[in-house]
């Protein structure tokens, strides 16, 4: 019998706990407002053949050389 309350009592001090708030938790970090950008590329720049030197050296200041990324398929 003395093992049955024990287990009982143990797993309603784990209840009691998880639903009080520590003090850390309790208090709440201010929202930080979030933005989101849509960035689209200039129709002059949507075929690579018309692009300019200046629009290559552009390009290539701005994105590390990494080499092509493979599409998978979800």
């Amino acid at each position: 019998m003395f093992k049955s309350q024990r287990i009982i009592a143990t797993l309603f001090l784990a209840v009691a706990l998880a639903g009080s708030p520590v003090s850390s938790q309790a208090q709440e970090a201010p929202k930080v407002p979030q933005y989101v950008y849509v960035l689209r590329v200039a129709p002059a720049l949507h075929d690579q053949a018309r692009w300019t030197q200046a629009d290559n050296a552009a390009v290539s200041r701005h994105l590390p050389a990494s080499p092509p990324r493979r599409r998978r398929d979800r």
